[in-house]
């Protein structure tokens, strides 16, 4: 799953009105929460923008995640 951490507020996620803790579910209509971080990763880069994504929010992982 890719899960965002650190999002700059001066870059496209946060213009997306993306934040930390927010985790992707779909990445141009295409389900990714059972897809590596390297792939979804690697996806976003390939692909021009402007691009379609979905998020939830799931603030319990996020607060596992970055205690480790």
């Amino acid at each position: 799953m890719y899960l965002f951490k650190n999002v700059n507020p001066t870059g496209i996620w946060y213009d997306m009105k993306i934040r930390d803790g927010d985790r992707l579910i779909t990445l141009n209509e295409q389900n990714v929460t059972r897809i590596s971080y390297e792939h979804v990763h690697a996806s976003m880069i390939e692909k021009n923008i402007p691009f379609t994504c979905q998020v939830i929010w799931h603030p319990e992982l996020y607060i596992e995640l970055g205690e480790n």
